[in-house]
């Protein structure tokens, strides 16, 4: 094979692979293989350059066990940054397939995410035969097995769920020659393995095949998946094809690509190319919230003063989701524009970040020592461009205010720039940006309920009106909690009613169920998603800010959630003392508190999760004695 000394600008096509064993396949597909090029050592995939016919072309595969949309994200946006003339992408591996009486799709057999307008009438058991004469060490795990192709029914005879011991009679093919069928292949972040289920999304969706990484790639690159079938989707699934069916895939796409015209560019486009650099997908079941993105999208493309703003509001409302959403919605309508993202839940999370960014625009001879200082430099300069820099979770006062960290200060700063902080401190967002602050309040009860049912398997399950009622008045407007609640019935295939009778047990149940994880597309793999635990760190950050905040919000939780007098609450400090704790656990979306009202009120999910909190610090028991004792108290009389 040849050996050439590439360019990252020479690429144009990119093949996205989810596993090494798909990666080999296709690698030895190529006509060519290129010289690696010098990366810096952050990047986040293994990639191999190479050549099929006068395609140049980037192979990558996602980091070893993380797998999933979110991570094929990364890696294309990523892909994109680094070689900028990539136009388009095959994701070629293995998937699940779905048999029918429409399609008699088989172990081996090829589906296409596409319409039959590109059917072809070559084989591809020549090009497979021909590898494995010219790499014999791959025969042990890339040949066809000898094993029969079992197909099992994913009810048994009584029409209960479960997949019996007996095979389904199909009629014998002619030949081992793969059969390559075109449709619609579903995507998500989680594994198929039940036939019933596959059986009910794959009518609904007319579905041929499952697999897991290609939403994460349609939002950020024109792309076709090309999947190679391994297994049914069902409870029988097992390794032993997995190889043929990835070298089937790849022999498909080599033969596709010996036909399609090659795309030419030259160097000097790479550099008028905008950056997109969003984690996540768009999201198909956002719902609502058109007045806060109709005043966000004013802000960035119209407003001349204005450069900076902030979205507040309770944990799992629904922030990034909005954020996610409007840049989406810049880039569609702005596709010069580059959008950048700082994940802030850490200082190592923002440094990251900020690595990444310089890494995407190019930055020269910068070391991690000045990366965020050299960020701002550009972002803050003409030749950057327009751009939109969304800080998300930007929580922690400490963390961008303290003298130690202060990361305020190298947030840029630019006429044709345009930086969102999304935050559950409102306090803190007042700090960074002044008053272009939007409150991003729970969802209405129409909203919710479109959500939810947007988020259930079974759709019909919201017909039973009065259960789905009673429902979403316990379970609030809050989208994380909705979602949660509807990951927990479809996995578990129970009625509304079944869920609320739980959600109305003793409490030590209703947290246990409240604390169930669940799959979501649209969270960072280092923080927790379960209900009863997204406060916690705002908890801890209140006990580090303000100790009366802390005892205010302790001794709330040993009170109802609603209606609670302020003249209950224990009177220690000054007035100024105790006003500024009642304003940071407002300030966190913890309390409300209605114009000149002596009352408060805490959302009901967030009093049982403080309780939770305070339980597992062994420290429930001792506050209860405590707010029932008959110390002073009563804060002092105020206007709102």
């Amino acid at each position: 094979m040849a050996d050439t000394t590439p360019s990252y600008v020479d690429y144009a096509l990119a093949i996205i692979c989810a596993l090494p064993l798909e990666l080999a396949a296709v690698k030895v597909m190529l006509d060519e293989v290129h010289a690696e090029l010098q990366l810096e050592s952050s990047h986040q995939c293994s990639y191999i350059l190479g050549k099929i016919r006068d395609h140049k072309l980037v192979v990558a595969c996602l980091p070893s066990g993380v797998y999933g949309t979110t991570s094929a994200a990364v890696v294309t946006a990523y892909l994109r940054s680094t070689f900028p003339n990539i136009r388009y992408g095959l994701m070629v591996g293995i998937g699940g397939g779905v048999p029918s009486e429409a399609a008699d799709i088989r172990l081996g057999d090829v589906v296409l995410e596409a319409d039959d307008k590109i059917r072809r009438s070559d084989t591809i058991s020549q090009s497979i035969a021909c590898v494995l004469s010219q790499n014999p060490d791959m025969h042990a795990e890339f040949s066809r097995p000898t094993e029969e192709d079992r197909l099992f029914p994913s009810t048994d005879p009584s029409g209960m769920p479960g997949e019996t011991g007996q095979p389904v009679l199909r009629a014998l093919r002619g030949s081992n020659e793969p059969h390559i069928y075109y449709g619609i292949i579903a995507s998500g972040n989680q594994v198929m393995k039940d036939g019933q289920t596959r059986d009910q999304i794959a009518r609904r969706l007319n579905a041929l095949c499952f697999e897991m990484e290609a939403a994460g790639i349609m939002n950020h690159l024109p792309c076709l998946v090309i999947r190679g079938i391994c297994d049914y989707c069902d409870s029988h699934k097992n390794k032993q094809w997995q190889g043929y069916a990835a070298l089937a895939a790849a022999a498909y796409a080599k033969r596709l690509l010996s036909v399609l015209p090659t795309a030419q560019f030259s160097p000097s486009q790479a550099a008028r190319q905008s950056s997109f650099m969003v984690p996540f997908d768009r999201n198909p079941h956002f719902r609502g919230r058109t007045g806060e993105l109709e005043r966000l999208e004013a802000l960035v493309l119209r407003s001349k003063q204005i450069r900076r703003a902030a979205i507040s509001g309770l944990g799992g409302v629904g922030k990034t989701q909005i954020v996610i959403n409007l840049a989406y919605k810049i880039h569609d309508q702005a596709p010069q524009r580059s959008i950048f993202w700082i994940q802030a839940t850490s200082v190592d999370a923002v440094e990251k970040s900020f690595a990444d960014i310089g890494h995407a625009v190019g930055l020269p001879n910068t070391t991690p020592d000045n990366i965020k200082a050299d960020v701002k430099a550009y972002l803050s300069s003409e030749r950057a461009g327009s751009w939109l820099l969304i800080v998300d979770n930007a929580d922690d006062a400490d963390m961008w205010m303290a003298p130690s960290t202060a990361l305020k200060d190298f947030i840029p700063r630019s006429d044709t720039g345009f930086t969102i902080f999304t935050t559950r401190n409102q306090q803190l967002a007042t700090r960074l940006v002044g008053r272009e602050i939007i409150k991003v309040p729970e969802l209405d009860d129409q909203l919710a309920k479109d959500l939810f049912r947007a988020s259930l398997v079974d759709e019909d399950l919201v017909t039973d009106d009065q259960s789905a009622t009673m429902l979403l008045h316990q379970l609030g407007g809050l989208p994380l909690v909705l979602i949660q609640a509807a990951s927990y019935i479809n996995q578990n295939c129970i009625s509304l009613k079944d869920y609320l009778l739980l959600l109305n047990e003793q409490e030590h149940i209703k947290v246990e169920l409240l604390s169930q994880d669940f799959e979501d597309d649209y969270r960072y793999e280092e923080t927790q998603n379960p209900v009863a635990t997204t406060w916690l760190i705002s908890f801890e950050q209140i006990r580090r800010s303000n100790p009366l905040a802390e005892e205010y919000l302790s001794h709330i939780a040993c009170i109802d959630h609603r209606d609670i007098p302020l003249s209950l609450l224990p009177r220690k400090g000054s007035p100024v003392e105790q006003q500024k704790a009642l304003g940071l656990l407002k300030a966190y979306s913890f309390i409300t508190q209605m114009t000149d009202s002596e009352f408060l009120n805490m959302h009901r999910l967030v009093h049982l999760a403080t309780r939770n909190w305070l339980r597992s610090e062994n420290l429930l028991e001792g506050w209860t004695i405590k707010t029932f004792s008959p110390p002073k108290l009563g804060v002092s009389r105020r206007r709102s």
